[in-house]
This record gives structure tokens, C-alpha cells and sequence, in this order.
């Protein structure tokens, strides 16, 4: 699900044909805290894996991790910038305020990120770079993703390497984005998985390796990124690093396919055409 987007960085279409799927762009995110293939499509310098965001809208994921949605209405009362609204009854005391509670997160994250918790530094960046609580701030979200990912805080290592390919909050860099993905990816994280088998297809911040791409697309296939799925098959259908073969191809766009993949299930349908 797409949720935010980001300003063009490059020439890179987000739909190319399917004659280049080389550049097909990633399109499947979801759960961004386990890391699984977290969405987002942008035409981008690398792989558009943005992790910080899984859900539909900004009330879904108040919902889903503050418990509760925006207050609808504006404040009443700005002398306070938290506040979004007072009564005067006699019944309530003027001091009261109820306080959105995306701003309390912050505020409670913030304390137990400067004490150096991982997870919390990697939520609090995590609320820079969406705005949620407090003013959108891509340095701020970068610096605190790196102090999570310095403890081996893989989704935090991810985004860094995300910021560093987009060049969002730090100077664009594809060798260190592709160092921050390497770090997330020896984790595990299929994410991170992918994006580095796209550095090394596209041969950016790394030396151009097919064998090396493959590799890595099929660690992230098995752990069933459909994205990695269809470049498999695109690779055997190329014999881009592995030697050609259309039954093979056929398997790995169906894998896509079954999991709501557009490109995959146009592939299927274009090979049973022929």
C-alpha cells in the first residue's frame, strides 16, 4: 500500500515495460516491523523499499500502534500547541487538555531513545520521517535510524540505506546505501535482500554482478517477496546469471502471480499466449 511519496530523484519510470523488467520497481510492501517486503512506488535511484510505511492511511496506523485516529476538528485553543482542545464547564478544570496521542509517543519514545533503546530510536525516526507527532524532519529521521541501526537494529538499517539511495536527510550515496542494505540484509531481512540484489543487477554502488543479483533475489524469494519472485523469473527468462530457461521463469512468475503481482500475472498470461 502506498501511503506517502517523495519528490522524483531520477529518471527511473515507475512502470517501465515488461520488456525492461530490470527495472521493474518494488510494489508489494507490507508489515514494515517484521520487515517483510515493506510499498511505496517512486522513480528512484534504487529500489523504493520504503519500510517506514505498511498501512493505508495515517489513521490506520494511529489506530493500529497509538489507539486511536486525529482529531478531526482544529484546536480550539493554541496557546499550548499540544493541546487541541480545553473546556471551561464548571465540571472539568480549565487546565485539562486532551493531547493527541501520535504527540504523546513521541514524547515517551523521544525519552526512552535518549537513554539509547533501540527500538524506541527506531520508531522515533520512524515519526520524523512521517511527521507523526511532531514536524516532519528527514535529518532528524536518519540520525535516529542510525543510532538504532548502530545496535544491529535491522529495519532501522534498512532505512538508512533507504535515505542514503534517495538522498532524503543525508547527501545521496548508492555505496553507502548498498553497505546499510548489506548490514540488514546478512540479517535476514528480505528487504534489504532485494534491494541488494538491485544494487548489483543495476551495478549501482557496487560493480555490476548478475550471479551476485540472483543470489540475492532468491534469498529474498524464499522468504516469499514477490517482487524477488518476478526478477527471478525475469532473470531466467534473460538468462541474466543463470542459463536460460522458460519453465523455470514460467515457476518463479507464477510464485509472483499467486501472491497478486500485476507484472507476474501479465507474464503468465503472455507465455500462455505464445
Amino acid at each position: 500500500m502506498t501511503i506517502h511519496s517523495f519528490p522524483d530523484k531520477g529518471n527511473i519510470k515507475q512502470e517501465p515495460p515488461l520488456s525492461e523488467p530490470s527495472s521493474k520497481q518494488a510494489h508489494t510492501e507490507s508489515n514494515y516491523l517484521t520487515g517483510q517486503s515493506p510499498v511505496i512506488e517512486l522513480p528512484l535511484h534504487l529500489p523504493p523499499r520504503l519500510v517506514t510505511v505498511a498501512f493505508a492511511s495515517t489513521s490506520e496506523i494511529l489506530k493500529e500502534y497509538f489507539g486511536g485516529e486525529r482529531p478531526s476538528t482544529p484546536p480550539q485553543d493554541t496557546s499550548d500547541p499540544r493541546v487541541v482542545s480545553r473546556t471551561h464547564s464548571s465540571a472539568v478544570s480549565s487546565t485539562q487538555a486532551w493531547i493527541p496521542k501520535d504527540e504523546q509517543v513521541f514524547f515517551w519514545y523521544r525519552k526512552a531513545a535518549e537513554q539509547g533503546h533501540a527500538d524506541a530510536q527506531f520508531k522515533l525516526g520512524w515519526m520524523y520521517q512521517n511527521g507523526l507527532g511532531v514536524k516532519q524532519d528527514y535529518a532528524q529521521a536518519v540520525d535516529w535510524h542510525r543510532k538504532a541501526a548502530k545496535q544491529g537494529h535491522a529495519v532501522a538499517q534498512l532505512n538508512v540505506g533507504w535515505a542514503y539511495g534517495h538522498g532524503l536527510g543525508v547527501k545521496e550515496d548508492a555505496a553507502q546505501a548498498v553497505n546499510w542494505y548489506r548490514m540488514a540484509a546478512e540479517q535476514g531481512n528480505a528487504a534489504a535482500q532485494f534491494n541488494l540484489g538491485w544494487a548489483y543487477a543495476d551495478g549501482l554502488g557496487v560493480k555490476q554482478d548478475d550471479a551476485q543479483a540472483m543470489d540475492w533475489y532468491c534469498k529474498a524469494a524464499k522468504q516469499g517477496d514477490a517482487d524477488a519472485q518476478f526478477q527471478i523469473g525475469t532473470m531466467y527468462a534473460k538468462g541474466k546469471g543463470v542459463e536460460a530457461n522458460d519453465v523455470e521463469a514460467f515457476n518463479w512468475y507464477l510464485k509472483a502471480a499467486k501472491q497478486g503481482d500485476a507484472d507476474a500475472q501479465f507474464q503468465i498470461g503472455t507465455m500462455y499466449a505464445k
